[in-house]
């Protein structure tokens, strides 16, 4: 790593290399992250999606570096990808759920823009020093054939897997692979490519004894997890039914949960903290609209906003006293057949 070296880009020092991804190395620099792509892509269709790319937090290049060796892409800000929170542990379901509703604001803008983001994982969602989200590596999925690198199997969806280009349905369904890895601490379906072993979407409760996930987030999971991409949810509903789980599960709080509610430091569309009432529980059914209209715009996506908590592990003092009680029955239960053997 001391001999470290990226063409045209000066990194900041031998430790630069911040983390690899199922399509590219992302270097701190300066100015913020280089984004160096692996090869096998299309270079001339990589380069020309970057400029369709809306300015803001969508991973569009400051500039871009392209001569004999691959292409780099300078991206503005300090950033870290959401894998690096995840951390192979569980999350609990209320900070993933306002990590969704405010990526979902994101992916509306960029599909308004008419750009697929094609290649989104825990490595191309990535937060700022502030918690607050961003994409990167964006229009990669058009250039780079995902369904040969193994690593982005658990990301893509079934029409993905069978050579489909990236749509925005293919975007919601990455969504919700990265969201159960968030709250079970494992993709759904692993690295298989096995259509017929994606059939049936697992429950997080199954996955992770006592995850205390509710049924509506996990209904939420399974209709973005949905083979056909026709039946799955639109960003409008999506963002409808999350902002409704997070104000149900303000409204049923008590004392701690005026602290513990999200991730960031705004409060929920609909909760108190916003000056009006919250909006009835999202139905069982999904995908349907949870709110007045389904948002057709990405102006109309609402943005799920709630105080701020880091994202960081379930608490784990209710896992660790239900494990307790377990340890405790079982203990009880081999001594009062120890003794009734005597």
């Amino acid at each position: 790593m001391g001999s470290l070296k990226i063409p045209g880009v000066e990194l900041l020092g031998p430790e630069s290399l911040i983390w690899t991804s199922p399509f590219s190395q992302v270097f701190e620099c300066p100015e913020g992250i280089a984004i160096v792509p692996q090869p096998p892509f299309d270079r001339e269709r990589l380069l020309a999606d970057q400029q369709r790319i809306p300015r803001g937090r969508f991973g569009r290049p400051r500039h871009v570096i392209d001569d004999a060796v691959a292409p780099r892409l300078i991206i503005a800000g300090r950033w870290r990808p959401l894998r690096h929170r995840i951390g192979g542990s569980d999350l609990d379901w209320l900070p993933v759920a306002v990590l969704a509703g405010e990526v979902v604001p994101l992916l509306a803008m960029l599909h308004g823009a008419g750009v697929s983001h094609g290649a989104l994982s825990p490595d191309s969602v990535v937060l700022d020093t502030f918690e607050d989200p961003g994409l990167i590596e964006t229009g990669f999925g058009y250039a780079v054939h995902a369904r040969d690198i193994p690593e982005a199997r658990p990301y893509l969806s079934p029409e993905r897997l069978r050579g489909e280009p990236p749509s925005a349905a293919s975007d919601v369904y990455a969504l919700g692979a990265i969201l159960f890895e968030a709250v079970a601490g494992r993709a759904p379906f692993g690295m298989t490519a096995d259509l017929l072993l994606r059939a049936k979407v697992p429950r997080v409760n199954d996955v992770v004894p006592f995850a205390d996930v509710p049924e509506s987030f996990e209904r939420l999971l399974c209709a973005l997890l949905r083979e056909d991409p026709e039946r799955r949810p639109s960003l409008g509903e999506i963002a409808g039914n999350v902002s409704a789980m997070i104000a149900t599960s303000r409204a049923g709080r008590t004392g701690r949960s005026q602290q513990v509610s999200g991730v960031f430091s705004r409060p929920p569309p609909g909760s108190s903290a916003a000056g009006s009432s919250a909006p009835a529980p999202a139905s069982s059914n999904l995908p349907q609209p949870s709110m007045p209209h389904v948002p057709k715009s990405a102006r109309d996506v609402p943005t799920v906003r709630s105080p701020h908590v880091p994202l960081a592990a379930r608490p784990p003092g209710l896992a660790w006293a239900k494990w307790l009680l377990v340890a405790l029955l079982m203990g009880a239960a081999v001594t009062l057949g120890w003794f009734l053997a005597r």
